[in-house]
């Protein structure tokens, strides 16, 4: 399997198969994995166990994935996704665009009343569909 549909953002490898489950790292367009146990279906989400090139064993949502052999080329680009690095920083996401929680699950679309103090561990999105497809659910 390969992580693919993701526009250059990556998705999470979760130690659990849910999306409240804990990131354990993000993984770039064209990133290969090996599935290594059954697939689980969580809250209507199905859900691939998958080990990665370096060994780290977690769960992946299953509509970011893509078989090897698919016709589809892996992205040119494999660039990490956008990310906060200090507490600090500038809100790290272009105006308009969804912030993604990588601590939470989360993701706050702009007129959210917490979407400026976003501001660690973000995952920017272009669009809900896309957010969704890396395992994130909208903040209440």
């Amino acid at each position: 399997m390969r992580v693919s549909g993701t526009e250059g953002r990556g998705a999470n490898l979760r130690e659990e198969p849910s999306t409240s489950g804990p990131v354990l790292k993000t993984l770039p367009d064209g990133a290969e994995l090996t599935v290594v146990g059954p697939d689980q279906e969580i809250d209507g989400r199905d859900w691939r166990n998958v080990r990665d090139a370096e060994d780290a064993t977690g769960w992946m949502a299953a509509e970011v994935l893509a078989p090897l052999d698919s016709s589809e080329p892996p992205p040119a680009s494999t660039a990490p996704p956008t990310q906060a690095t200090s507490p600090g920083s500038a809100a790290p996401c272009r105006p308009g665009q969804i912030k993604g929680n990588a601590t939470t699950g989360l993701f706050y679309r702009p007129d959210h009343p917490d979407y400026e103090v976003i501001r660690e561990r973000v995952r920017c999105f272009e669009t809900e569909p896309q957010a969704r497809a890396s395992g994130f659910q909208p903040a209440p």
